[in-house]
């Protein structure tokens, strides 16, 4: 055991240095892949919308997988994770700058209303 501990140890400085030595080379080009929401160049609205656009695909995917596996929640987990991702590559406000980011909230809407489609029309399953 103390020799899998061990080499899990080594395994993990390895990986930081790593990190910290990837993290150093992308400031210094300038990159900034990494930013926080709070530092984002995206409007309050675009941010409050991003949010709450992470937070319900999550739901809808954690439904998805613990809790019966429903068409409705796939369908509203990818169309509100394809809304975030357009929204934090356009912003609400402005001109679209990225068109591929653009038909992706197209079609996360267009998942996200089908998903409400199923959820009100859609048939219910007989209670014994």
């Amino acid at each position: 055991m103390p020799i899998l501990a061990e080499a899990w140890l080594r395994a993990a400085c390895r990986w930081r240095s790593a990190l910290e030595e990837s993290a150093g080379r992308n400031q210094a080009a300038g990159s900034n892949a990494m930013t926080s929401i709070s530092n984002s160049p995206l409007s309050r609205n675009g941010k409050i919308f991003l949010i709450l656009s992470v937070v319900f695909a999550s739901v809808h995917m954690i439904d998805f997988i613990f809790h019966g596996q429903q068409l409705r929640n796939i369908c509203g987990g990818i169309g509100f994770a394809l809304m975030a991702h357009g929204i934090h590559r356009n912003d609400l406000a402005k001109p679209p700058q990225d068109t591929r980011a653009r038909a992706a909230s197209i079609v996360g809407a267009v998942l996200v209303a089908t998903s409400l489609a199923i959820k009100l029309f859609g048939s219910s399953t007989p209670s014994v």
